[in-house]
């Protein structure tokens, strides 16, 4: 019969008994022990130490929003703290004797496997027969399989020392072979041996091979009394509470967690905007801008946008066009104050209809001019994008017609798609008058010339090339 207990739950004779083997190593008591080594402390230990810093580089400072950020945050801080202080139990547990360790112990009345505070328990007393296996893996050993036979089914169980797995095997069988009452069940001497004798001389014979022709010829053991294991305890261990606490810790952290992303998450963000380059500002302060809750710094990040369009503004629309340029001035610099940074333009040819190539011209320019007013503005500034409803009026809308001595076209700016034009401008482009020969790039720098006056190209970065 196997039972299974905690050390709650055992009675107190068969508790001592254990703490005694496990202090002892086994030695001179009146059984075979095998001690198993338990690095899961260690490991524990390890695993969440690094939990913890792993925690603490994904989460601080904190810049994710505050209650995901904290359950991250609380989810670490939980497992790898639980980790820890778990090694650190397992060890105190062991150093008090209220944890055992790790081993397989055998009796004349019982096979114990102890791990931890967890004790299985099979009952000896009906054996009949033990066998070992030893399992090798290309010439090393690897470990010891017994089987034990019981009138009440088979025990199973693994060692890891080839020498005490062979004790073991000797031992059991003595028993089976001491209960039996010898060869022919006749011996009433052995049968008649107390658990603490025939224990004893089991040990013996599984040292010497040899039976001692009296007890006083055994190896020496620590007279100690062999319990019968039974339930002598409430199994009231306290991890309910434990788990009552994990929760109340869980929660405070949480809660804490949550407060102090909320106080540094602002400040966090805006400084590394702050360390950005001056380039690379303009679309996070608009990232930044976006968020409702964040309000700290928000004069000082539209004060800085605004710099920032008035600068380009200033420096990259010069001009041939008056008129062109301070439109254009005026359409970027409304967009330091919008959620956006785009300006739709559009683009049509007009008396196009029948025509298979208009279409292609049209887009060929505008592709071209947006790439080329991004570059020299500033793709961080401003985005020139098409309608996706071709009945919607460009912020720029630009139409032009073939005609006798060239190319007219007419440029109107809005300051948004529902918006009265605040300008309308009229020029022509002479370089063209055959529409199947438009000069698109020439009208396209025309068009730049008249607005910014000159096009800045974008840094190419080369390509690494392959040796």
């Amino acid at each position: 019969m196997t039972q299974h207990f905690t050390t709650d739950q055992l009675d107190a004779d068969t508790l001592r008994y254990l703490q005694i083997v496990a202090a002892a190593d086994g030695k001179r008591m009146p059984g075979i022990y095998n001690g198993q080594t338990n690095l899961w402390p260690v490991g524990g230990l390890i695993i969440g130490i690094a939990i913890l810093v792993a925690t603490f580089f994904l989460t601080f400072p904190p810049t994710e929003e505050p209650t995901k950020e904290a359950c991250l945050q609380t989810a670490g801080a939980l497992l790898g703290g639980w980790m820890i202080t778990a090694a650190f139990r397992v060890w105190m547990a062991s150093a008090s004797g209220k944890r055992l360790g790790d081993f397989v112990y055998a009796d004349s009345l019982s096979l114990y496997e102890v791990s931890g505070n967890s004790v299985t328990v099979t009952s000896l007393t009906d054996i009949e027969e033990a066998k070992v296996t030893q399992n090798f893996s290309e010439g090393a050993y690897q470990n010891s399989a017994v089987s034990v036979k019981l009138v009440s089914g088979r025990k199973f169980f693994t060692l890891y020392s080839e020498l005490t797995g062979k004790r073991m095997a000797i031992y059991l069988n003595s028993l089976a072979y001491m209960r039996a009452g010898g060869e022919d069940g006749t011996d009433e001497q052995l049968k008649a041996l107390n658990p603490t004798e025939m224990a004893a001389v089991a040990k013996h014979i599984s040292s010497t091979g040899n039976f001692p022709r009296t007890l006083a010829d055994v190896d020496e053991v620590d007279h100690i009394e062999v319990p019968v294991p039974r339930s002598g305890g409430s199994g009231m261990s306290g991890g309910f509470i434990w788990y009552l606490m994990i929760i109340g810790v869980g929660a405070v952290m949480f809660f804490g967690f949550q407060t102090f992303n909320k106080l540094m998450r602002e400040d966090t963000i805006y400084d590394r905007i702050m360390q950005l380059s001056p380039k690379d500002q303009p679309p996070a302060l608009r990232l930044y801008l976006a968020r409702p809750e964040f309000n700290k710094h928000r004069a000082e990040a539209e004060a800085k946008l605004l710099t920032a369009y008035t600068n380009a503004s200033t420096r990259m629309i010069q001009g041939k066009n008056p008129d062109f340029q301070e439109s254009m001035r005026i359409l970027v610099m409304s967009l330091a104050t919008r959620p956006q940074p785009v300006i739709s333009l559009v683009i049509e040819e007009e008396n196009a209809a029948g025509d298979p190539q208009a279409k292609d011209r049209m887009k060929k320019t505008r592709d071209q001019l947006a790439d080329k007013w991004g570059s020299t503005i500033g793709d961080e500034l401003v985005i020139f994008a098409e309608p996706d409803d071709p009945a919607v009026k460009g912020m720029i809308q630009i139409a032009y017609r073939f005609q006798n001595g060239g190319l007219a076209y007419s440029v109107t700016f809005r300051k948004g798609p529902d918006d009265e034009p605040f300008k309308k401008l009229d020029g022509v482009y002479k370089a063209t008058l055959d529409p199947n020969a438009f000069d698109i790039p020439g009208f396209v720098d025309h068009l730049l010339g008249e607005s910014c006056g000159i096009t800045v190209q974008r840094v190419q970065i080369p390509l690494d090339e392959d040796f």
